[in-house]
């Protein structure tokens, strides 16, 4: 800590600190009390959520036995696939807020998945690669005759100046 001049410029300076930092002091303290509650209010909810998923839990052992089952794969059945979160700001402090949970399902029809399958190559062919092969045999065939067009040119052309140059 920097050392104390004991003058009268600095007995203003501090007398001036003091009076700044009493007129924060209630409002810091309003904070300090609004934080408080705010973090019992988010301890109360987190125990409401941990019980809602306990019975949540509960339910799905009594309605879907098949889930406890060990013979059974359900364990990448559902995974997350993404999570958004936003940011609160509470009194000057940001806190992150939970917005969006994406879940992915594992699709465990094998049929259905390889007539998805299937119909995209179909489509792939049909749609894309059939038309873009055609349209380029198109094009080379086009350059091809057209290269062919101009050495015949250059055949009469070189024919015509030889028997020019032969007759000179």
């Amino acid at each position: 800590m920097a050392r104390l001049a004991l003058s009268k410029a600095s007995l203003t300076a501090q007398g001036g600190r003091l009076k700044t930092y009493e007129r924060y002091l209630p409002s810091l303290d309003l904070k300090r009390q609004q934080l408080i509650r705010e973090r019992a209010l988010a301890a109360e909810r987190l125990a409401t959520t941990g019980q809602a998923i306990a019975d949540l839990r509960a339910r799905v052992r009594a309605e879907l036995p098949m889930a406890s089952d060990l013979e059974v794969e359900v364990t990448d059945l559902v995974t997350v696939a993404g999570v958004e979160l936003g940011e609160d700001n509470l009194m000057g402090v940001r806190l992150p807020r939970l917005d969006r949970v994406s879940l992915h399902r594992r699709r465990y029809a094998l049929l259905d998945e390889a007539v998805r399958t299937i119909t995209q190559r179909v489509n792939l062919f049909d749609k894309v690669l059939i038309p873009r092969t055609r349209a380029n045999i198109k094009r080379i065939r086009i350059f091809l005759a057209d290269g062919e067009r101009a050495a015949v040119v250059r055949a009469k052309i070189a024919k015509a100046k030889r028997a020019r140059d032969a007759q000179a």
